[in-house]
């Protein structure tokens, strides 16, 4: 196959001296040369091939919902992984993607996903992952409500070379080059192509995954940088020589932004390997784990505490986990029951960076309507058998709030006033303070009078002194105080008897 590979680039090298009468510089003296030569053209050409390319995004407005349609074309044939939320409160929302008939071709597929949600959100944003090679980001417009389609539309491209792997020699450092288009030509430059990347590296020394941001470390360095008016071409040097490290490197192109376009905003992403010439895959062999975020080195990326509302029917629990490792075979999610055995959920699975990486999300609901803690597991699997288990710890509370129509503050003559504060939740705050506002003064965190618990609510009573020095009362503000959620507060103006 090999020989075959090697004839067919010298008849190409012949064809292009020939016809082009220039293609082949004439410096070139040996077949070999210019075989070099094509390979290199020709690597270059697959890597500028974008993993998503967008060919028009249609809003659709309905009397209460909005559907967007996005068709794109993958540079493989995977099937791509989506993600959609709304841009208000990051709700996921659902998808329905499918392959457009009779598109199949050599350098891709294409696909259209559709999105239905409430005319209210702004915007709706949508990640289109191409699992083999990279992802497209886009930020959908939701806030004029007419039917628009949208064509031709640009993304900057980013590429790197090497296009999927950057393989070195242990004691070197490992070198690649990217290339990032700009979303326009007056674009102001970024400081360094270091911005755009980052790495979800494996670290021998303690055998964990790490992430590393290039821009704020001595981690990587540019060796060269060529600015045009179209794109930001980068070399750049990891360093590798002393520490032999492995992992994904993940790339981020030029924003473009169009605020008055249905699209807003578009990002192409691309990913590659690293590893040294001793080690055939991105981690070392028999490893799975979890990722350890930067500013979080002392926190256990397995375990993780969430919080959830169980009194709101509208709002669901996610539970969300992310599992790296080589051939990963699955992900699934159990819920712990109180003796300690383990019940399978329903969830939902998704591959990322060629099967490198797994994420599983799934909807949690709570044994009961009260507040309790409930413990749920991802465990990871991979081919040769290895495992890694992710703990999240699911905390059920009604949230703390005031009762607008029994919280009051009333003036029962010129010296004295009297407030009630009436809390609700589940758990109930430990204590509520009082904040008086007067004409001349503030005071903070003034205890009550008197303090009243029943099984739903805390009602919290204090008698306001009002003083020439203090100046007529304006308003008193309720102060939930709590060691295990955020406080939120009541705000209550004067009433007169």
């Amino acid at each position: 196959m090999a020989d075959v590979t090697r004839l067919t680039m010298m008849m190409l090298a012949s064809c292009l001296g020939i016809l082009c009468g220039l293609g082949i510089d004439a410096s070139l003296q040996s077949q070999g040369e210019t075989i070099d030569l094509l390979a290199t053209l020709l690597r270059r050409s697959e890597a500028v091939r974008s993993p998503v390319t967008l060919l028009f995004a249609k809003r659709e407005v309905g009397s209460s919902r909005t559907t967007f349609v996005v068709r794109y074309k993958l540079s493989t044939t995977a099937t791509p992984v989506v993600s959609c939320f709304d841009d208000e409160v990051y709700e996921p929302l659902t998808d329905t993607t499918q392959q457009v008939p009779g598109t199949e071709a050599e350098e891709g597929t294409v696909w259209e996903t559709a999105v239905t949600t409430e005319a209210s959100y702004r915007a709706v944003v949508l990640t289109l992952f191409n699992p083999d090679s990279g992802s497209l980001f886009l930020i959908l417009k939701n806030d004029v409500y007419s039917n628009v389609t949208q064509r031709d539309i640009f993304v900057p491209s980013v590429s790197m070379e090497p296009a999927h792997e950057v393989v070195y020699e242990p004691g070197n450092n490992a070198r690649f080059k990217v290339i990032a288009q700009k979303a326009a030509r007056n674009q102001r430059p970024l400081r360094s192509m270091l911005d755009r990347i980052h790495l979800d590296l494996y670290d021998p020394n303690t055998r964990s995954l790490k992430m590393q941001l290039l821009y704020h470390s001595d981690f990587a360095k540019i060796r060269r940088t060529e600015e045009s008016a179209d794109d930001t071409e980068s070399v750049i040097d990891i360093s590798t020589s002393h520490q032999t490290w492995s992992g994904l490197i993940l790339m981020n192109g030029f924003p473009f932004v169009d605020a008055h376009a249905l699209v807003k905003e578009a990002q192409e992403s691309r990913w590659a390997v690293l590893r040294p010439s001793t080690q055939e895959l991105a981690f070392p062999h028999g490893f799975i784990g979890f990722m350890q975020l930067p500013n979080f080195h002392d926190a256990d990326p397995s375990f993780e505490n969430i919080t959830c509302n169980y009194a709101d029917d509208k709002a669901k629990c996610h539970i969300r986990c992310t599992v790296y490792g080589n051939n990963l075979t699955g992900f699934p999610v159990f819920k712990v029951e109180p003796n300690g055995s383990r019940t399978q959920i329903s969830s939902e699975l998704r591959r990322y960076y060629g099967n490198y990486a797994m994420e599983s999300r799934a909807v949690v609901h709570p044994s009961a309507r009260e507040s309790s803690t409930d413990e749920y597991v991802c465990v990871g699997r991979t081919a040769d058998g290895q495992t890694a288990v992710h703990t999240t710890f699911v905390r059920f509370i009604r949230p703390v709030e005031f009762d607008r129509t029994e919280s009051s503050v009333v003036l029962v003559n010129d010296t004295t006033a009297l407030a009630t504060c009436v809390a609700l939740g589940d758990p109930l705050p430990d204590n509520i303070t009082f904040t008086l506002n007067y004409k001349k003064a503030w005071q903070n965190r003034r205890q009550a009078s008197s303090v009243h618990r029943t099984p739903d609510r805390l009602i919290a009573s204090k008698i306001v002194p009002i003083s020439p020095d203090t100046g007529a009362l304006r308003t008193v503000v309720c102060v939930s105080e709590t060691q295990t959620a955020s406080a939120p507060s009541y705000t209550m103006d004067v009433q007169r008897y």
